[in-house]
């Protein structure tokens, strides 16, 4: 209605009444009851409507997940968890619509709080607005992947309120009333302006005109929406329910809720002067309340700001979540922020573990970097409020208990792989695991440490074994079984890197799909179920593989035994197995038995015996290649209790006492000899040490002459005991046949390395040279080598670097195969993930675009392959290793305690008591064309061994189907005795000793290192090595050059 009302009428009724209705004639209408229904009414029922909706449509996309057409929304809308999107034109054209459309929908309605009315253009003009919205809506939606959150998230609640009352107004123009809340639009306004900067479409303009921008957005949203929500509740006035009484005084009509509001502005000095006191009485108390009221506010409101700057800094305490468990991150890696915490962190947190995610605290001395800032924003929107980083000591008890570590369910101690001294990181992440025993004994803690030598050190303290693991003992063992079993440290990376298998990148080509089949493998643990009681392991194993379980350990009298076949299981005991997902597990598990207090009760109760491995090493092995640490030389170890126990009950074998105290002496006497020797003794010392450098080097030419090696690549200076861990792991007992090695260096090794490498193992040798020559290279055989391998150490430099200089050395090699014809496996290890971004996209060594990197080989730039690490062809045909996954393997051991001990048996085998080990056989013929369940019987049933994969068309296939289809050229990996490895190896199809070529005479170092490796210079000397102190063409060196090298 509209009828005119004069000055006067209006004066009149203000005088009588507040209400803006008794005013107004347009504001007649603008009641509690009038709008009610239209906006709040009917988008309180809306609301409620689509969180009901959502959740049978989310379960709906679930089921389509993978489909084609979920894969093509994901290509034009993302996900709510990645800014990015692989089209972007179709979300970048909706926000900025969104954001021009909501900021002509806020203009709109100012415009009607000084018109008064609704005309018919603006009418319009806001219908086709809010379809927009509508649509835009229904586009997040999918972006959410219609998650049950998404209606109740701010957004979508705007969305609604001011979408609803528009489009289901049916009465005529004239009756649509001006008032309405779709002043909300400039929310929406700046979420869409955030949204826009987020995914990238804002990266053309500077970041100042960017942030002023925003600055200015955000202003005047809190501007409007304070103004236009004090404007409505004004019109509208209050409710009858909510009608006060007043008292009449002279300080004017109170109520308590004047007083409340007085006193606030007052105290809070606002002071809006529309009270004030008339009484002595009362005017002497507002003198005290505004003393006091002021010093509380500027007190609390400074105590409100520091612990808001100590939560930011890192300086707060850790808060629970509700019931989440807690885990506890320390050490060099997060100081650093180095990239095995982001892979850790990444596993942590993956999408299918959701309803298991823990509380993460990270703590270190450091302060928050933008590096740690930028970690924890790339992870999922939900994991953000569960991972927080601390700025601590973990030798501080009070630290300890900000972050309440004794309540926690995992403490990792994580190493900084790319530590320049890497002693010293080992030392103190072993003191702050002594610390962490002591403050709680009963910690479920992990660490780990770098150097396979430090391990001793841990175990002296009192740390028990099973807590502690070397990376590059882990690491070096891998590449080493992956020369044998090619393609193996993609198998077990892929076990450990988790992916979301619904939401996968579609990718063409042969095999790819079985390959992501594989993709989505994870280890396991569950209980023997009663029915299989009394069974042999093999009977069980051949029930689960059924249900595409593939059980390949059990816990026995504490310890993890892989595949023991004859093994008769027992109701409740605990297994390991590859499955697909947790739910085909459950399907073979007893479901009500939770596996994990059964599992650490047998552990604790089983004796802490440490493994022999090659932690036997002597503590010198890279003192010649590693500068000494800034502390002043390497730690001695603690002082060693009895042999057989220490103070903390865990054992202290011989070795270790041998090492801590035998070795340091022997080396310094030795230094001693050398330093008091003169200058002329100490020349006839070099001329010795390059002759015993030429002998190794011809031994290895003879090695590269036979063919048939393994070819070890150094790309560093301080590798030798990584080396000797890749040695000592192709040197194991159960190994059927002997291949030689050549370790390739950039300079000869000192003495203690070639007595622990080199002299100590059969056929194994070294050779000098640049590894991006290729005439270098060819010295070394490798042409004719069966396997090359690389190992890499960024040593505290630019980890890309590192990995630059491994492309260029593979990019050489590969030249060098094609221009021959022939196809030699590479194993390249890459210190970081984003370094596959410089190899050639291709897998096959026999590609004619394979040696290079450059863009035409990197093929479309849109493919999922280029940028992701576990899709890169390289890395799917076991061409490239990656020692992140380290940190994948420690955030598993939160879901699948056991899982590290289950890696080491699955790498050190021999080491861990273990009776079956990885190989890898060609297919026998009688397979051919049958599917991998006849395969897996056949192998149960005649040879008790255990297929755990294929290597097929360059691609390593994880626990395939029962149903796939065998061929002639697939390789099987499979999990067997040693006797098994004889077997296959008299047969002909075991691979790392099929077509191998041998010498027709056995190497003998020893007889070259006669004359020139011996204390006492006796012996023959070689034809092609003259011994120093002889003059060419004299066969027999005078009295005083060999009473000269006695002495030496």
């Amino acid at each position: 209605k509209s009828f005119p009302v004069t000055m006067a009428e209006a004066n009149a009724r203000f005088l009588t009444s507040n209400d803006c209705q008794n005013v107004h004639a347009y504001c007649v209408e603008m009641t509690w009851e009038a709008l009610a229904w239209t906006h709040l009414g009917l988008p309180a029922i809306a609301l409620v409507v689509l969180g009901l909706l959502f959740i049978p449509l989310h379960g709906c996309w679930l089921q389509i997940h993978s489909s084609a057409f979920a894969q093509l929304v994901r290509d034009f809308v993302g996900t709510a968890d990645d800014a990015t999107v692989k089209r972007p034109c179709l979300t970048s054209t909706c926000f900025v619509c969104q954001l021009v459309g909501s900021a002509a929908h806020t203009c709109i309605w100012i415009a009607r709080s000084y018109s008064h009315t609704v005309t018919e253009e603006t009418f319009y003009l806001e219908m086709v607005l809010c379809y927009f919205f509508l649509l835009h809506y229904i586009i997040l939606a999918f972006k959410s992947e219609f998650g049950v959150q998404y209606p109740w998230t701010l957004p979508a609640i705007i969305d609604v309120i001011t979408i609803v009352p528009v489009i289901s107004w049916t009465a005529p123009i004239q009756q649509v009333p001006w008032l309405s809340f779709s002043y909300l639009r400039v929310v929406r306004v700046l979420i869409a302006f955030t949204r826009m900067q987020k995914s990238g479409l804002l990266r053309n303009f500077s970041e100042l005109s960017v942030a002023a921008v925003l600055a200015a957005i955000k202003t005047v949203t809190l501007v409007v929406v304070l103004a236009c929500t004090v404007m409505i509740l004004e019109i509208l006035g209050d409710p009858p329910s909510l009608q006060e009484e007043f008292v009449t005084t002279e300080m004017g009509q109170i109520s308590f809720a004047q007083m409340v509001y007085w006193i606030f502005t007052t105290i809070s000095t606002v002071g809006y002067g529309d009270f004030s006191p008339t009484t002595l009485l009362s005017r002497l108390f507002i003198i005290m309340a505004i003393l006091v009221g002021v010093s509380f506010f500027s007190s609390e409101i400074g105590n409100i700001v520091e612990l808001k700057n100590l939560e930011n800094s890192g300086r707060g305490h850790y808060k629970p979540i509700g019931k989440a468990d807690h885990v506890v991150v320390i050490g060099g890696g997060v100081a650093n922020c180095s990239h095995t915490l982001s892979t850790f962190l990444k596993e942590l947190f993956m999408p299918e573990h959701k309803d298991q995610w823990p509380c993460c605290s990270l703590m270190s001395m450091s302060e928050v970097t933008p590096m740690v800032t930028d970690l924890l924003k790339r992870l999922p929107k939900q994991a953000r409020k569960r991972a927080n980083y601390f700025v601590g000591n973990p030798l501080a008890d009070h630290d300890l208990d900000r972050l309440r570590v004794s309540e926690a369910s995992l403490v990792v101690i994580l190493a900084d792989m790319q530590a320049l001294d890497r002693d010293q990181e080992d030392e103190s992440n072993i003191l702050r695991a002594m610390a962490l025993k002591q403050y709680c004994p009963g910690l479920n803690l992990r660490l780990m440490l770098l150097r396979p030598q430090n391990l001793q050190y841990a175990v002296n303290v009192g740390l028990r074994s099973k807590w502690c693991f070397s990376a590059f003992e882990l690491k070096s063992s891998l590449m080493a079984l992956s020369c044998r079993c090619y393609g193996l440290s993609t198998l077990i990376a892929n076990l450990l890197l988790s992916v979301d298998y619904d939401s996968r990148e579609i990718i063409e080509g042969e095999w790819w799909d079985e390959y992501q089949w594989g993709l989505g493998m994870e280890i396991y643990g569950f209980c023997v179920p009663q029915r299989f009681a009394g069974k042999s392991f093999a009977d069980f194993t051949g029930e689960m593989l059924k249900l595409d379980i593939t059980p390949v350990a059990l816990q026995i009298e504490g310890r993890i035994i892989l595949n023991p076949a004859d093994y008769i299981v027992q109701a409740r005991q605990v297994v390991f197995a590859f499955a697909h997902d947790v739910g085909a597990v459950n399907d073979g598990m007893e479901a009500a038995v939770d596996w994990k207090p059964i599992f650490k009760l047998n552990q604790k109760l089983a004796k802490d015996v440490a493994r022999s491995s090659l932690r036997t090493a002597n503590l010198s092995v890279e003192s010649a290649s590693e500068p000494a640490s800034p502390t002043g030389g390497r730690a001695q170890a603690p002082a060693a209790g009895p042999a057989g126990g220490s103070k903390g009950g865990a054992p202290v074998l011989p070795w270790m006492i041998k090492t801590s105290s035998e070795a340091p002496a022997e080396k310094g006497a030795k230094e001693a000899k050398r330093k008091s020797a003169g200058p002329k003794a100490l020349k006839l010392v070099n001329k010795v040490e390059k002759g015993v450098v030429r002998a190794f080097e011809e031994t290895a030419r003879q090695i590269a002459a036979a063919g048939g090696h393994y070819l070890l690549i150094l790309l560093g200076d301080n590798l030798w005991q990584q080396a000797l861990a890749f040695t000592e792991a192709l040197r194991c007992d159960y190994i059927p046949a002997t291949t030689p090695i050549i370790v390739f260096c950039s300079s000869a090794p000192s003495e203690d390395v070639r007595n622990l490498i080199f002299e100590a193992h059969e056929e194994v040798s070294f050779i000098v040279g640049n590894s991006r020559i290729a005439m270098d290279l060819d010295r070394a055989g490798i042409t004719a080598a069966r396997c090359v391998v690389m190992l890499s150490s960024s040593n505290g430099g630019d980890p890309r670097m590192v990995d630059g200089a491994g492309v260029i050395t593979m990019c050489t090699m590969e030249k060098l195969f094609r221009e021959r014809s022939l196809e030699v496996p590479i194993i390249l290890e890459l210190q970081q993930e984003d370094s596959i971004k410089l190899i050639a996209q291709r897998g096959s060594m026999a590609d004619a675009d394979l040696g290079s990197a450059t863009s035409s080989a990197m093929g479309d730039p849109r493919d999922p392959r280029k940028g992701t690490f576990n899709l890169q062809p390289r890395f799917a045909s076991g061409n490239i290793f990656n020692t992140n996954c380290l940190g994948s393997l420690l955030a598993d051991a939160f879901y699948t305690p056991g899982i590290i001990e289950l890696f080491e048996a699955l790498t050190f085998g021999e080491a861990c008591g273990q009776k079956s080990f990885p190989w890898q056989i060609y297919l026998p013929e009688e397979m051919v064309g049958k599917s991998y369940s006849a395969l897996s019987s056949w192998l149960l049933s005649n040879r008790q061994a255990l297929p755990v994969g294929l290597y097929r068309g360059n691609l390593v296939l994880s626990c395939p189907p029962q149903t796939t289809k065998l061929f002639h050229d697939d390789r099987v990996f499979v999990l067997g005795s040693a006797a098994f490895g004889l077997h296959c190896k008299e047969k002909g199809i075991l691979v790392e000793t099929a077509m191998l070529a041998v010498a027709d005479e056995p190497i003998e170092l020893s007889k070259l290192l006669e004359a020139v490796g011996t204390e006492s210079g006796k012996g023959p000397t070689p034809p092609d090595l003259p011994l120093p102190g002889t003059v060419e063409g004299d066969a027999s060196p005078s009295a005083a050059t060999k009473h000269e090298e006695m002495e030496v």
